[in-house]
């Protein structure tokens, strides 16, 4: 593992009431342990997943980019599913598989993908927990809310 742990330090924030310093999220979380070869961070937008993905690049020394993941190191990704179809969500839960057991890299990954959240092994902190806390796949909203729809799709359709 290239990463163990994130330890959040507020008392060393430069100041306490601006966004991103203000979240109590980043107030009240003092440790993140990183034991696996796959992290994702889920919450709602403005949670601070994100930032926190960010702010990791920053003291790594390290720029957030694209890459094919075969190379040995530290994998940042914020949403990739943005750009992905559900059918490239599944190859790149392939890839993502096969480099954590592989073991030569570490993804940490911001995501709402119910698709990419799905991946074995894997952990799964949320963002909509004060402190941030692990969670197990199913307990994930959008987990839930994907589940829900597709089971009874027209119970939200008459909400619109």
């Amino acid at each position: 593992m290239h990463l163990k742990e994130i330890t959040l330090l507020p008392e060393k924030y430069p100041v306490k009431n601006i966004y991103p310093y203000s979240l109590e999220i980043f107030n009240a979380t003092g440790k993140i342990v990183l034991n696996k070869p796959v992290t994702f961070f889920t919450g709602e937008n403005g949670s601070g997943k994100s930032t926190l993905l960010r702010a990791i690049a920053h003291r790594c020394g390290i720029h957030l980019s694209k890459s094919r993941y075969r190379i040995k190191g530290l994998y940042l990704l914020d949403e990739p599913e943005n750009a992905l179809s559900p059918k490239k969500q599944l190859e790149l839960l392939k890839i993502l598989n096969e480099s954590s057991q592989a073991g030569h890299a570490q993804f940490i990954i911001a995501t709402h993908s119910p698709i990419l959240l799905a991946l074995p092994e894997a952990c799964i902190y949320s963002f909509d927990h004060i402190p941030i806390k692990p969670v197990q796949y199913e307990e994930t909203e959008y987990y839930q809310i994907y589940r829900d729809f597709l089971n009874d799709r027209d119970k939200y359709l008459k909400l619109i």
